[in-house]
Parts: C-alpha cells; sequence; structure tokens
C-alpha cells in the first residue's frame, strides 16, 4: 500500500490529531517540566477525538419502541456490524422495593431464576451455555437484569428461555436452600472488602429510613429467614410483562424479530399488581427525606440550638442531623485507612444533575483532576475515587480516598474541604470545564461501542429515567454546562452539614483482602460456580430450536482495538 493511499484513507485522523496537538499547547494549564504531561497527552487522545468526532451521534438512532398488548415493553435496534445480538430482560423491582426483614430477596430471586423452569428443569445456566451465550444477571437498587450475547441464529432461542422463565420457573426447597447458601457465601465475600463495609455504615447513615440505605445484596440475617412461599410471592408479583422491558440490540430484523416477539411473549398473562403503590409512596418518602438532608445551615442551627419545646417537635430531623453531623468510624481488620464522603442528591430528573457530573470530572477525573492533585500528587492519598449515582428516587455523590501509609484522615479531609471550598470562591477554568465535559461525553460514546453496553443503557434509561433517550438529553444538557452551573451545584449540595462522612482505621492488616474493587451500587455473580454438569444429550433436549436468519443484512466493517469506559459504572458479570 502506497504511502499516498495510506496518508488520504487517514486524512481525518492526522487531521484531528494536528487540531488536538494545537489545543494541548494552547489550553495547557500544566508546567512544562510536569512528570505527568506526556501520559496525559497519550490517554486522552483517543478520548478526545473520539468525542470531536461524534459528539453529535445518538446513542438512540434506529431504536423503536413496542409495547404490547398485556403491556411488555420492547426496544429493539439494528446494529450490522458483527453477525450477534444481545437480548436483554430487565424487570422494574431492585433492592428499592425492600425492608429491613426482606433486604437481598430480589437479589435471591434472581439467583432462582437460573433453577430452571417446569418445561425446562434443567440449570439455564448450562443451556446458555450450550448456544455459546455470555449471559448473566445482576440485581440494582431500582431493577433486576438478565443478559445475554449471542450469534444472530439463536435470537429466538434465547427469546423462548426468557418467556418460559418469566412465567414458569421452579422455585422449590431444596433449590431455595442451595441458593440462599450461594448468596450468603457472596455476601460474606463482600465483608472481606473494607470499602464494602465502610459504604454499607455511611449510606445506611444517609438513608435511615429508605431502601436505598439498604445492601443490595441483602443482609445474611434476613436472607436466612426466607421461606419458598415468600420468594414465590415476590416472583409472582413482580416477574410480568406488564413490568418488564426487553431489549434486542444487534444483527437482526426489526420487522420480522417484533413478530417473533409478539408470537412467544404476547400470550403472556398480564398481572396489575406490579409495584406501583409502593413506587408511589417510597417517592414521597423519600422527597421528604432528601429535603430533610438538603435543610440550609441556618435550619440546622436552628434545631441544634433552639429551645426545648423546639427540639421536641423535631425529634425525627434532629435525631437524623446527629447522624450526619458525626464521623463514623469504623475500627476494623484492613489493609489501608479510608475516607468516604456521601453527600445527598437529587433524583435523575433534576436539571442540576448534568452539572454535577461534570463537577464530579472536574474534581476527581485523571492526574489534573483537582483532587487527584491535591492528594494523590502531595502524597496523602493513594487513590481518589467518586460517582455521581442517579436513581429513580434520590441520588448521591460519593468520593472515596484511600490513605497514603501513615497519612492522617482528619488532614485529608481538611484538604478535600479546602480543595472544594477554593472550587466555590474562584471558580473553574475555562479548559477545565472544556475538558471535563469533553471526558463526560467520551466517556458515554465510548461505553456504547458494544452492542451488550448499548442494550444496557437504553434498558437502564427506560426503567430509571422512563425513558430510553434519556442519553441523548443527558449529553445535550451536558453540553451546555457553565462554569457558573459548576459553581452553584458545588455550592448547592457539597455542603459539610448535609453529607456523611466514614472513617476507616485499620486495627491490623488483613491478609485475606484481594484487593479487587467492588461495585457497590449491583451485585456480582458467578454461575458457574453452581452449575451442575449435564451431559451433552440431556441438554440438547431443553434446547428450543434455532432458525436460519440468511435475510439479515451483511455488512464489512474494518476492526477497531477500542477502551471502554462505563458511564454507569457496569462491571463485566460474564463467566
Amino acid at each position: 500500500m502506497s504511502l499516498f493511499f495510506i496518508g488520504y484513507r487517514y486524512r481525518w485522523s492526522f487531521l484531528f490529531l494536528s487540531l488536538w496537538i494545537i489545543t494541548v499547547f494552547c489550553l495547557s494549564d500544566q508546567p512544562a517540566d510536569s512528570k505527568y504531561t506526556a501520559t496525559i497527552q497519550s490517554e486522552n487522545i483517543q478520548t478526545q477525538l473520539i468525542a470531536t468526532h461524534i459528539n453529535n451521534s445518538k446513542i438512540t438512532a434506529n431504536v423503536r419502541k413496542t409495547v404490547l398488548e398485556n403491556g411488555l415493553t420492547v426496544l429493539t435496534k439494528e446494529v450490522h456490524t458483527a453477525p450477534v445480538i444481545s437480548v436483554q430482560m430487565w424487570y422494574k423491582v431492585g433492592s428499592r422495593y425492600e425492608a429491613p426483614g426482606t433486604n437481598g430477596i430480589a437479589h435471591q430471586l434472581e439467583h432462582m431464576m437460573f433453577k430452571g423452569t417446569k418445561n425446562r428443569p434443567v440449570q439455564f445456566a448450562r443451556l446458555f451455555s450450550a448456544l455459546g451465550s455470555d449471559s448473566n444477571a445482576f440485581t440494582s437498587y431500582d431493577q433486576t437484569a438478565y443478559y445475554s450475547t449471542v450469534e444472530r441464529e439463536k435470537l429466538n432461542a434465547l427469546l423462548v428461555l426468557e418467556a418460559d422463565r418469566m412465567q414458569n420457573s421452579l422455585i422449590e426447597p431444596e433449590q431455595l436452600a442451595t441458593e440462599k447458601r450461594v448468596v450468603i457465601s457472596e455476601l460474606q465475600g463482600y465483608e472481606n472488602s473494607p470499602e464494602y463495609r465502610l459504604n454499607r455504615a455511611v449510606m445506611q447513615a444517609l438513608f435511615p429510613n429508605h431502601a436505598y440505605g439498604l445492601p443490595v445484596g441483602g443482609n445474611k440475617a434476613d436472607v436466612e429467614k426466607f421461606q419458598v412461599e415468600q420468594v414465590r410471592e415476590y416472583y409472582r408479583k413482580f416477574y410480568t410483562p406488564d413490568n418488564a422491558v426487553l431489549v434486542i440490540v444487534g444483527d437482526f430484523q426489526t420487522s420480522k424479530t417484533l413478530e417473533t416477539v409478539k408470537e412467544i411473549f404476547g400470550k403472556l398473562p398480564k398481572r396489575q399488581e406490579a409495584g406501583d403503590r409502593r413506587q408511589e409512596t417510597g417517592g414521597r418518602r423519600q422527597e421528604a427525606e432528601v429535603n430533610s438532608l438538603l435543610l440550609s445551615t441556618q435550619q440546622r442551627q436552628l434545631l441544634q440550638v433552639g429551645g426545648a419545646a423546639q427540639r421536641t417537635g423535631s425529634s425525627a430531623l434532629s435525631t437524623q442531623h446527629s447522624a450526619l453531623s458525626t464521623p463514623l468510624i469504623l475500627r476494623e481488620q484492613g489493609a489501608a485507612s479510608m475516607l468516604q464522603v456521601v453527600y445527598p442528591l437529587p433524583n435523575l430528573h433534576h436539571p442540576d444533575i448534568p452539572a454535577l457530573e461534570v463537577l464530579d470530572y472536574i474534581l476527581t477525573e485523571g492526574r489534573n483532576s483537582r483532587l487527584y492533585q491535591a492528594l494523590v500528587e502531595s502524597g496523602l492519598a493513594s487513590e481518589v475515587t467518586a460517582s455521581v449515582s442517579s436513581l429513580q428516587e434520590a441520588g448521591w455523590y460519593e468520593l472515596l480516598v484511600t490513605a497514603d501509609d501513615h497519612q492522617d484522615l482528619k488532614k485529608i479531609e481538611k484538604i478535600l474541604n479546602r480543595a472544594i471550598a477554593n472550587l466555590i470562591q474562584k471558580g473553574v477554568k475555562p479548559e477545565e470545564l472544556t475538558r471535563a465535559k469533553m471526558q463526560v461525553e467520551a466517556g458515554v460514546i465510548l461505553s456504547n461501542r458494544d452492542i451488550t453496553s448499548q442494550a444496557m443503557q437504553l434498558a437502564n434509561d427506560e426503567i430509571t429515567a422512563g425513558d430510553y433517550r434519556y442519553t441523548d438529553s443527558y449529553l445535550a444538557a451536558v453540553s451546555q454546562v457553565t462554569g457558573a452551573d459548576i459553581v452553584n451545584v458545588a455550592k448547592k449540595y457539597l455542603q459539610p452539614e448535609t453529607r456523611v462522612v466514614g472513617l476507616f482505621q485499620p486495627t491490623e492488616q488483613n491478609t485475606t483482602e484481594t484487593g479487587k474493587k467492588l461495585n457497590l451500587n449491583q451485585t456480582t455473580e458467578n454461575l458457574s460456580a453452581t452449575a451442575t454438569p449435564l451431559a451433552i444429550s440431556e441438554i440438547d433436549k431443553y434446547l428450543p430450536p434455532l432458525e436460519e436468519t440468511t435475510d439479515i443484512v451483511k455488512k464489512s466493517l474494518p476492526r477497531r482495538k477500542s477502551k471502554k469506559i462505563l458511564l454507569w459504572r457496569y462491571q463485566s458479570n460474564l463467566v
């Protein structure tokens, strides 16, 4: 291939690279002798080029939404880049629907959904494996999801399996006893993480009267007490077509596939009471709780210094405030000291959410971020992580700082507070704002480059936001965020009076820690660990028939290597 042809073929890439280099020289706010300059530039080339090149693309391009007569919502999106499809079934129920005494039942039911059905009394993990499918599931606050990615000719087989276990799952005493032991083992594994134990304590203090304060996976005491009829009732109530979203993304034809979906799922009966009353009452309670957490400083001072009669009348708020104003201290076995700070936020529909996401990137994303410079570069901390969680009924901003050896957590907290106060007082630089917005947009785009992630994004938006187009509007709002918006949301939400602070102080080294990062917002499964080996002939008789899909449009695209950035902080659960 001639050099001229190579140059012509990649002319746009060279143009974007040239523009990026010019931008670096013009906008860089780092000293020329910084040891991180070269690394930062290299890491940001792909991110900035992608954001510049496709920041106008829509995640929802070619998406079609169909609602069957029985209430099942179906989202389809044709993507003909490879002969594969992702089929995902998401249910509008998660740990948010639980209370003390039933904490973990959504997670427990998720495990039971792999134990087989009346028609197929065989572990579904074996059936998915026989189809060559990457399949798994997770439970989160607002939803429970089951997902499979497989060759396109096996689409119908996956649909049949999902329809079967929506209505006919086996929930028997022996199976429940087995899976309760598996769930308890998972919870004990989580307990090995000091980060998990600290987060559990902080979240319980932040949401003392709401299920968002409960651990998503449950707790051992509640799981041990689950009864068969209790889990069956939960299954009958929530695993219904009118409480589910089916997403299909990949190499298929929409019209033909929708006919198949209607044939397979349309006959499933609609059950009415899928938790609507719980959603309504939970929403009102959570709105009141968030408003309480976001009381102004003046109101809180009034509660603290007011007369006896006033304190008596506001006892609930005063108690809640005392829990928030006093740092939680965990002195337990662990590897390193940690500081966790969590601020309450409104739900994902609030117009401040895009600015809060950009603020997070300015504070914590990359070596140029403010908290990295203040804490890691200074040698006080070994790591700073953060996330904005935006859910149906509320949200929170979580900062976690892992202290370097022999560093004082109080000093780290003081430096963190000073960095936030400095941002509020002096604002943000234009180049900081531009870089952060570009990183947010690029993160969304890069996290949706494979069909499994695209399907997850659509389903998450449809359930959590009530609209599969949410990410498009979110990106549009991010592009409009100003420096004044960043200061306003920092001043409004990052108040010391509203947050919960947790300190983890290790009493001795924990030699059993793996150091693996946990996704604290959802469960992580290992289905192969409990799947009983079966003969191929036994598996084959329960597999749905496969269909030829020769009418699919085939397109040949160049292969590219990509780095995946997960906006919604999903972990890969495939086994």
